[in-house]
C-alpha cells in the first residue's frame, strides 16, 4: 500500500537522498579538511558542532512540523542542509567550515522532525500502522546511507575529493 502511493514515494525519495548526502558527507569531510590542511582534531570538533546544532533545533523545528505546513518547512531545512554540504568544497579557513557546518546542522535538523511527521501522518492515511511506516522510512535512509558513499567514492576516484561534498549536497537537496 505505502508503495503505490507517489505521495509517500516523494517523502521515501527525500528521506533517501538526505541520507545519501550524510553519508558522503561524513565519509569524505575527514579527506576534504587533510587536503586544506586542518587537523583531525578540529575534524572531530566539525561534526561535533554539526550535531550539537542539530540537537538544538530539532525539538523547535518539531514543534513548527506541528503547527506549520510540513513540505515547506522540510524542502527549506533540506536546502539549506545541502547549501552547507555543497560550499565546503570553497571554504577558506576553518572559521567557514564551522559556519557551514552550523549551516548543515540548522536544515537537517529543520527538515528530518517534518519529514517524519510527513512520513507518519502519509502512512495514517493510507491505513498503515506507524511500525510499518518507519521500517520503510528507515529502510530509505539505510539505502541512501549505503548508495551515498559509494557513488561518492566514484567521484572522488574520477575527479577529485569535492565532488563528494558536491554529490552530498545535491542528494541531500532531492
Amino acid at each position: 500500500n505505502l508503495m503505490r502511493d507517489s505521495s509517500f514515494r516523494a517523502i521515501l525519495l527525500c528521506r533517501m537522498g538526505a541520507a545519501a548526502g550524510m553519508g558522503s558527507f561524513m565519509a569524505f569531510l575527514p579527506l576534504v579538511c587533510a587536503e586544506k590542511g586542518i587537523s583531525n582534531t578540529q575534524v572531530g570538533i566539525f561534526f561535533a558542532v554539526n550535531v550539537v546544532t542539530m540537537v538544538v533545533i530539532q525539538t523547535p523545528a518539531g514543534r513548527l512540523a506541528d503547527r506549520l505546513p510540513r513540505v515547506p518547512l522540510a524542502a527549506w531545512g533540506q536546502i539549506l542542509s545541502a547549501l552547507g554540504k555543497f560550499l565546503i568544497p570553497f571554504a577558506q579557513g576553518y572559521g567557514w567550515l564551522l559556519g557551514l557546518s552550523v549551516v548543515e546542522g540548522l536544515g537537517a535538523g529543520l527538515a528530518m522532525p517534518a519529514l517524519t511527521a510527513l512520513a507518519v501522518s502519509r502512512g495514517r492515511e493510507l491505513g498503515e500502522g506507524m511500525g510499518v511506516v518507519m521500517g520503510v522510512f528507515t529502510l530509505a535512509m539505510s539505502a541512501g546511507v549505503f548508495l551515498g558513499p559509494v557513488a561518492a567514492g566514484l567521484l572522488v576516484d574520477w575527479k577529485d575529493s569535492g565532488w563528494a561534498l558536491w554529490l552530498a549536497g545535491g542528494s541531500a537537496a532531492l
